[in-house]
């Protein structure tokens, strides 16, 4: 029973330890989700369940995209 005992504690004590860890980052790919969290719909587009509706949101974000680049375009060049 005391071997069942140090075991268990044992096994709960290292669970403990890899739950403190910091999930490891990607070098690539900086975190941004506490910087995006608080911006509504910051992800560019989101799983659907209905064709249409992606291709509607799709379109949006080409127009927007069409939107951004024409801003660009009309900013003087410094």
């Amino acid at each position: 029973e005391d071997a069942e005992g140090a075991d268990l504690g044992r096994a709960i004590a290292e669970h403990r330890e890899l739950r403190g860890r910091p999930e490891p980052v990607r070098p690539s790919e900086p975190d941004r989700s506490d910087e995006l969290r608080r911006r509504p719909g910051w992800a560019w587009l989101r799983p659907f369940r209905r064709y249409d509706d992606y291709r509607r949101a799709l379109a949006r974000a080409e127009e927007m995209g069409a939107e951004l680049e024409a801003e660009r375009e009309r900013q003087p060049v410094r």
